[in-house]
């Protein structure tokens, strides 16, 4: 088991599915995330179902995408196993408080388990990507013809 302050660079392999890649992968789609929630949050929030868009919601999506920019910088700044599991416990939290305001606020269920539904997908990449999942091999390509 990696040390929490072990670089997370680990050799890339055209047949596995490694940390680096996963990192690479995780922190894009953060990083398209949080723009996205930052620059347009009613664009985003009309794609999830629920109830209404308010100005409250608009400015916690820009909130949430700030923190999901920093989280993808810092993230790719300092590729070392104890930031990937700090980035995947506040993405925990996130998730857990989400859960939270979906049973004490039924007008915002839906966008709530939505939400929780994102962080804990990225919770859980942090922790394959730290090295808790088991690496998974990629499809081999066919046999070229011709």
């Amino acid at each position: 088991m990696p040390t929490p302050d072990q670089p997370l660079n680990v050799p890339s392999s055209t047949h596995l599915v490694t940390p680096v890649r996963i990192r690479h992968c995780l922190a894009g789609v953060r990083a398209l995330f949080g723009a996205a929630l930052l620059l347009s949050p009613a664009t985003v929030l009309h794609d999830v179902p629920h109830r209404r868009i308010d100005e409250r919601a608009r400015a916690f999506a820009r909130l949430l995408g700030i923190r999901h920019l920093l989280q993808a910088a810092v993230a790719d700044r300092h590729p070392t196993r104890g930031w990937v599991l700090a980035g995947a416990t506040v993405d925990g939290t996130h998730a857990a408080s989400m859960i939270m305001l979906a049973r004490w606020r039924p007008d915002r269920r839906r966008l709530a388990l939505t939400n929780a539904g994102v962080a804990t997908l990225l919770a859980l990449g942090g922790l394959v990507e730290a090295g808790f999942g088991i690496p998974l091999p990629l499809p081999q390509p066919g046999p070229r013809e011709g």
